[in-house]
């Protein structure tokens, strides 16, 4: 198994384990003169077991992710990090973009006029060089897991 289709199996375990808890709340309590649909000790016993292979599944990515290295020289861990920290500071700048391009600062004479205190073309400028380098690594990361091995 590659590890692009275990990171696919962790999330389809976890969906799954999301539906078996709604399920069990579902099936808990019932009205006196009512019977369940499903039984709720049996949704429990597969929750748990499904929760195990989850668990162990981390266990695996986790290995493999740390273990492995990309072309750049840092571990698929380390570079999931910086995607990470690189799309927080995507945010910064996406919200500063956003709020100064929201709102129409050429105001009527009455209206309190409003100054924009950052330059538009630098903050621009950073927020298209991060997304940049996001998009490298994200290139080098989707990569990797569909050629590695678990």
């Amino acid at each position: 198994m590659k590890l692009g289709e275990a990171l696919l199996k962790k999330e389809e375990y976890i969906k799954k384990i999301d539906n078996l808890k709604k399920r069990v709340k579902n099936n808990v309590v019932i009205k006196e003169d009512n019977s369940n649909n499903e039984d709720p000790n049996d949704l429990i016993k597969e929750y748990i077991e499904i929760n195990n292979e989850l668990s162990d599944l981390i266990i695996k990515i986790n290995s493999k992710e740390n273990t492995s290295r990309l072309e750049i020289g840092v571990s698929i861990s380390e570079a999931i990090n910086i995607r990470d920290k690189l799309s927080r500071e995507m945010d910064i700048y996406k919200n500063i973009l956003k709020e100064v391009n929201s709102k129409d600062y050429r105001t009527a004479k009455n209206e309190v006029k409003m100054t924009v205190l950052v330059n538009v073309k630098d903050i621009q400028n950073e927020f298209d060089k991060l997304s940049k380098a996001y998009n490298d690594i994200d290139v080098m990361i989707q990569a990797a897991n569909w050629n590695i091995d678990l």
